[in-house]
């Protein structure tokens, strides 16, 4: 490579710039000027050492950097030159590379800032006719919403909207609410109007408004079936929040268990009952009845174990059009009043009591009655409930009606019987039977009934035995005190005591020595004997007086139960008697 042809290329290049200002040169790696540009021969001079400290870090890939001299600052951009080991090096002053950059920066600030300017005269222009809007839409809110949007100082117009928006959305959230509870409601009476056959009392309802009711757009089979809780006194005690959550639970798992399997309506009668409307299949109608009996069973195994609460569900015959729901419902209602003569947790159906809607025997069992009444007298009471167990055996084929009427007739001769043994008795049993019969006509299973007859006649019997125990106390006392009275009377006849008690003397000789653990003749011969042994020492009366005084004619007798008694004959036991009187005086 020719230095001229380099030199002619250098001044080619450096035309663009002032000769002046600006310098073009190619050094070697050494730092040598191989050619120089510039009116300024520097050929084969090196460059200083601050050049080539700087140019070093760049000699590979190029680059520019600033160099500081004493009295200058330069701008110095290095290129290697490919196949060779020298760098082109161009050096301008600072100041002629950065005015043009200034002076551009200075023309762009004032345009941005000019624009700026504009843009906000324009915003503030445009925000008006935008805001006004808005203003007055807050202004409207503030007046309509006022009493639900408490606006802090804080709040600018849109966190107070904000604020009205979601307060609105509330409002619409509890509007919604409303009308699906008013629906549901609508909807329950309606239906309720409906298998009442009250149509005087249907409501004008909108067409279509029920288009998604099964038992309103029913058009082949259904069957009802009511649930009724069971022992509804003691549900009711456990207060609104727990009726709630039992019937939702019930509801709830009706819902899983038949949504997938059938189309149907569910709606609270209240008074513990649900009823469901359930279309089923004709074709597999003894299949789906069965089915549902099933669903229905392991539903009330589930609300036991949780909620330890039970009911009873009843299932009507087919409904074969609307026309008939009415007729149904109030066939399914005579089925429910048989649950009385079933057990908690039942279903039952009309097969189920098909027997016992159309049983010929109602003949009422009295011999049983009479047995009943018979044993509460005489206080036995294995054999009371025996008979009892009996009747309830018998009455239970009857019809509910008959059913209901023979436990009626059983309850009041109990009553006449309980009244009869009250006489003449010295402690009378006392029970309330008015509470009685408000138990039998309240309780809802057979259960309940037999617990509350049950329970009639163990207290009966409890309160016989106490009054029989009071009674026979009472009478040993009053032979006491007759016999206190009376020792010295030799016709004393105890045979005739025991009339006077109108009890037998058999009887009177057993209450006598239950109460005092002692015999009345044993009784009798000893206050004979302590009475005969008092005067004996307090009287110079013969021994035949005192044994005449205090009810003995029989001499030898007298002496033979007075020595048995005291371990001496009368004349002796006076001796020793009045020896020991003397004895104790000195």
């Amino acid at each position: 490579m020719s230095t001229e042809w380099l030199f002619d290329n250098l001044n080619l290049s450096t035309t663009s710039f002032n000769e002046d200002e600006s310098k073009l040169m190619i050094i070697d790696e050494n730092g040598i000027v191989v050619a120089d540009g510039s009116d300024s021969t520097r050929e084969f001079e090196k460059l200083e050492q601050i050049y080539i400290d700087e140019i070093e870090r760049f000699k590979e890939q190029g680059g520019s950097f600033i160099v500081e001299l004493p009295d200058d600052k330069k701008v110095v951009t290095c290129f290697p030159m490919p196949n060779s080991n020298w760098i082109l090096v161009n050096e301008q002053p600072y100041d002629t590379v950065f005015y043009y950059i200034n002076q551009a920066r200075s023309r762009t600030i004032f345009a941005v800032a000019i624009f700026i300017i504009i843009t906000i005269i324009a915003a503030f222009i445009s925000s008006k006719s935008i805001y006004n809007p808005i203003n007055n839409m807050v202004y409207q809110i503030k007046r309509s919403l006022s009493r639900n949007v408490a606006a802090s100082s804080s709040d600018n117009d849109f966190a107070y909207i904000q604020k009205a928006f979601d307060i609105s959305i509330k409002h619409i959230n509890e509007l919604e609410e409303y009308k699906e509870s008013t629906r549901d409601l609508l909807k329950e009476y309606t239906i309720k109007m409906l298998i009442e056959d009250n149509n005087s009392h249907m409501p004008n309802i909108p067409e279509g408004t029920f288009d998604d009711i099964a038992v309103l757009s029913h058009k082949g089979e259904m069957i009802i079936v009511l649930l009724k809780i069971d022992q509804y006194a003691k549900f009711i005690a456990k207060g609104n929040d727990y009726r709630k959550s039992i019937l939702f639970m019930i509801i709830n798992r009706i819902e899983e268990e038949l949504s997938d399997r059938y189309v149907f309506d569910i709606i609270t009668m209240g008074n513990g009952e649900i009823t469901l409307f359930i279309n089923i299949s004709e074709n597999l109608r003894r299949k789906s009845i069965i089915e549902i009996k099933s669903i229905i069973s392991s539903i009330q195994e589930y609300i036991i174990s949780v909620a330890e609460t039970s009911f009873s569900a009843f299932i009507s015959e087919p409904v074969k059009s609307q026309k008939s729901l009415s007729s149904c419902y109030m066939e399914l209602k005579k089925v429910v009043k048989y649950r009385i003569m079933y057990s908690s947790k039942c279903i039952l159906d009309e097969d189920s009591i098909k027997s016992k809607m159309t049983e010929v025997v109602h003949e009422y069992p009295e011999s049983i009655e009479e047995n009943i009444n018979k044993n509460l007298k005489t206080g036995n009471l294995e054999n009371t409930l025996a008979e009892f167990r009996l009747f309830m055996d018998y009455v239970q084929a009857m019809d509910v009606d008959n059913f209901l009427m023979s436990l009626s007739r059983l309850a009041i001769s109990i009553n006449k019987t309980v009244n009869q043994i009250n006489i003449n008795r010295i402690g009378e049993i006392s029970l309330n039977f008015n509470e009685f019969f408000i138990a039998i006509s309240s309780a809802e299973t057979i259960d309940d009934i037999k617990s509350e007859f049950c329970n009639l006649i163990v207290l009966i019997n409890e309160q016989q035995e106490e009054t029989t125990q009071t009674r026979n106390h009472h009478i040993a006392q009053l032979i006491i005190e007759y016999i206190e009275q009376n020792y010295n009377d030799k016709s004393l006849n105890l045979k005739e005591l025991a009339s006077n008690f109108k009890i037998s003397y058999g009887y009177m000789l057993l209450i006598f020595k239950e109460s005092q653990n002692q015999s009345l003749p044993e009784y009798l011969n000893m206050v004979r004997l302590k009475k005969a042994a008092e005067l004996l020492c307090t009287t110079g009366d013969s021994v035949s007086k005192i044994m005449n005084n205090v009810g003995y004619d029989n001499e030898s007798n007298f002496y033979r139960l007075f020595k048995k008694h005291f371990g001496a004959t009368p004349r002796q036991y006076r001796i020793n008697r009045t020896a020991a009187q003397k004895s104790n005086s000195t």
